[in-house]
């Protein structure tokens, strides 16, 4: 088994170099001035701007960027960089990775969905907890697919967070809604196995920017980790991050904002 692995390997390694002397080779081509993306995660964009110097590159942060996946080997390389704030910033040098200037503007998406719904949403929910589902990760019983011990330690405690959140929602009686990761009806039936008929849902519409219009109709948004939570915090809501891992590796955060002991 180790013999066909490692020689699977070569083989993905080799095609993996064709394809990036593809792509450097429509660069030399096409000549662009500008090169821009949204997925500043993208290895493709932080190889292209490591060895392609005629052309300038910008990354625009989509999304918040944890230790658990920063401090993998493979690392950012971004010369043009419009990230979240000085969070961003900070987190990226601790992990040592290479930006090599930074323009910190805040969100791109909330700031285009400001514009059009904060003077037309109302609080209508007491609580909106912010999905983190994963179909192929998040289980009822804690345990997913993953053989990497600390998204097993992120399930369990992304469930025990649910769960104790359901009873203070079913003792309580707050309007709460789900602000889905999907419009799928999967994603219903596993929120629905914990929280039962307690809580209204609100699936995703992407093109639509639902997720942020959801933020505008809840009083309080919670969730075990999110980037939709941190922009909620930008338009002056109040946020709870709850994590039982007992590491930083997804809530690096200052912990007026993060709930990390297991008790009710």
């Amino acid at each position: 088994f180790n013999i066909f692995s490692k020689r699977n390997d070569k083989v993905r390694a080799f095609f993996s170099q064709i394809l990036s002397c593809y792509r450097l080779a429509i660069l030399k081509v096409i000549r662009p001035k500008i090169i821009i993306t949204m997925i500043d995660n993208s290895g493709v964009f932080h190889e292209l701007a490591k060895n392609y110097s005629s052309s300038e590159f910008f990354a625009i942060q989509n999304a918040l960027r944890a230790n658990y996946d920063l401090k993998k080997p493979t690392k950012f390389y971004i010369p043009h960089y419009f990230c979240f704030g000085d969070y961003t910033i900070d987190i990226m040098g601790k992990n040592n990775h290479t930006i090599l200037n930074y323009y910190p503007i805040g969100s791109f998406r909330l700031g285009i969905s400001d514009k059009y719904m904060r003077t037309n949403s109302v609080e209508e929910y007491d609580i909106g907890i912010v999905s983190q589902f994963r179909p192929q990760q998040l289980l009822l019983n804690g345990i997913g697919n993953s053989t990497d011990d600390e998204i097993m330690e992120m399930q369990e405690a992304h469930i025990k967070f649910h769960k104790y959140l359901s009873r203070y929602i079913k003792e309580s009686k707050k309007n709460t809604v789900i602000i889905m990761a999907t419009d799928r009806d999967d994603e219903v039936d596993y929120y629905g196995k914990i929280y039962g008929k307690n809580v209204n849902y609100l699936p995703r519409v992407e093109e639509q920017l639902s997720s942020f219009d959801a933020l505008y109709r809840c009083k309080f948004i919670v969730t075990f980790f999110s980037s939709l939570s941190i922009e909620a915090f930008g338009i002056e809501k109040k946020i709870l991050h709850i994590d039982f891992t007992e590491s930083n590796n997804w809530n690096d955060y200052n912990s007026q904002i993060v709930l990390t002991k297991p008790n009710y």
